[in-house]
């Protein structure tokens, strides 16, 4: 099924459509309707989010069509990423069949949106990271790095623990200018200025410092609950990441030295999860997406890598097939 996706044709898109359908359906026909508890939700959501849940009201429905929106828009832009950037050997659409399979990794829940909205937001920085390099002028590069993070920490605060992946993704690209820092920082304030003053002028700007921000710095709580389920997701998405970590090779089969620290970013942003969840002071299960974009990326560039279709298949096989039990497990009780 893999060899589907190699290719760059216009004609692929409705395979990747149906791809994502094949896993987008299962949460429409689970048996118990989706209920949104906004009193729990709320404890966790940045002020971002918080506004979007409150625009979509009580309805399930509108949670779910923009989680599959903001899925495929991550998938296709995220191919149009590494294309751009000739990450991978060749121009396909593995990249965007990936990340949905990735997303699909874990049970769909309400509380997903933030983490989805700032996944959006990340990309966005990464993007703008990227153009970074040997690029003149940098300025609004380097700005909308820092701006675009920002915007996703606003949305989900433990996106904040990135700032450190994406300053030292800087330094590698460019030596930076005490200017370039300054734009940098500049870009991670904004938002959060603009925060604060929509809070300052509603007051609640002492409210907005102490719950937006300090009250995100805690030893993190398991919250998720228990169940065979939840055991086998984590000990799934254990294996993904060690496998994607040991696995450097792809680093140097790249033929330019842009490529190879444009992929040694991601493993970098891969590295950060760990400070992430140190800033969630609830822990579930669907923050293993924490991780989703920069191993996505890497998972598509490993399958491509590996020398043998036949092994490349077998292996996309089996995520395959453990994605659709983890979102199918309904039917078998």
């Amino acid at each position: 099924m893999l060899q589907f996706f190699r290719n760059n044709q216009l004609s692929t898109i409705p395979l990747v459509l149906l791809y994502f359908l094949f896993f987008y359906t299962a949460t429409w026909l689970a048996p118990q309707p989706l209920e949104i508890m906004q009193t729990q939700l709320q404890t966790q959501w940045g002020t971002v989010a918080n506004a979007i849940g409150r625009l979509l009201g009580g309805s399930s429905a509108a949670y779910q069509i923009l989680w599959g929106s903001l899925v495929l828009a991550q998938a296709f832009f995220l191919n149009y990423l590494v294309n751009q950037y000739k990450l991978s050997k060749r121009y396909s659409f593995a990249t965007a069949a990936v990340v949905i399979l990735c997303y699909s990794f874990v049970p769909m829940e309400l509380s997903q949106l933030p983490i989805l909205l700032s996944n959006s937001f990340l990309m966005l920085a990464i993007y703008s990271l990227f153009a970074c390099y040997d690029k003149k002028p940098t300025d609004g590069s380097i700005f909308n790095a820092g701006f675009w993070l920002s915007m996703a920490a606003a949305t989900d605060w433990a996106f904040s623990g990135y700032a450190v992946a994406t300053f030292l993704g800087l330094l590698m690209l460019r030596p930076l200018k005490t200017r370039e820092i300054c734009l940098w920082i500049i870009g991670l304030i904004v938002p959060l200025f603009w925060l604060w003053l929509y809070n300052f002028i509603n007051g609640n700007a002492i409210d907005f410092w102490q719950n937006e921000i300090l009250a995100r710095y805690s030893w993190p709580k398991w919250t998720g609950g228990q169940s065979w389920l939840i055991y086998a997701v984590a000990a799934f998405w254990a294996l993904l990441l060690l496998w994607q970590l040991l696995n450097t090779s792809i680093i140097y089969y790249r033929t330019t030295l842009q490529e190879q620290k444009h992929i040694s970013i991601l493993y970098l942003m891969l590295l950060t999860v760990a400070t992430c969840l140190f800033l969630l002071p609830q822990l579930q299960i669907s923050h293993l997406l924490l991780a989703a974009l920069p191993m996505s990326i890497l998972m598509s560039l490993n399958l491509q890598a590996i020398n043998s279709n036949t092994r490349a298949e077998l292996l996309h096989w089996f995520l395959f097939m453990s994605a659709a039990l983890i979102q199918y497990r309904f039917l078998i009780g």
